[in-house]
């Protein structure tokens, strides 16, 4: 069973998601699984920018992995995101309601990380999921 967890600011902004991801790092490396960044679009995805270097985020923009921190990570679209994939940790990053449709509809996903801004998210899909609120003192951002 998937375990879905969110943290919804205001405004996400590159602290909140640089605190996600060395969040998500943390959890993938302590269960032994790789992390998949899922974002809606590789190429407009710019908030990456502020969390990788340019030969890193063009790595990840190919259909290849890198290595961060011990983890194993790899960048996953709605283009991409394949629902019959098994997937380790997942950080759904400002995703859209398809994304989020996408990832659920994997059986095969671990954890589930959801960072992005409050008015863009629907809080409801993420209670019926059972998604629990994370609190920024977890993710270490306020």
């Amino acid at each position: 069973m998937t375990n879905w967890a969110h943290y919804l600011p205001t405004h996400a902004d590159e602290e909140h998601l640089s605190a996600a991801l060395t969040f998500a790092l943390d959890i993938a490396k302590e269960s032994g699984t790789s992390l998949v960044l899922a974002v809606n679009s590789k190429g407009s995805a710019s908030f990456l920018e502020h969390l990788f270097s340019a030969p890193l985020l063009n790595k990840l923009r190919l259909p290849s992995a890198i290595p961060c921190e011990g983890v194993t990570v790899t960048l996953e679209s709605t283009q991409t995101f394949d629902k019959y994939r098994t997937y380790g940790m997942v950080l759904a990053m400002h995703p859209s309601a398809k994304l989020l449709d996408l990832i659920a509809s994997n059986e095969k996903t671990g954890d589930v990380i959801v960072i992005g801004d409050a008015g863009d998210i629907d809080s409801a899909w993420l209670q019926a999921r059972g998604s629990r609120p994370l609190k920024p003192s977890q993710t270490t951002a306020d």
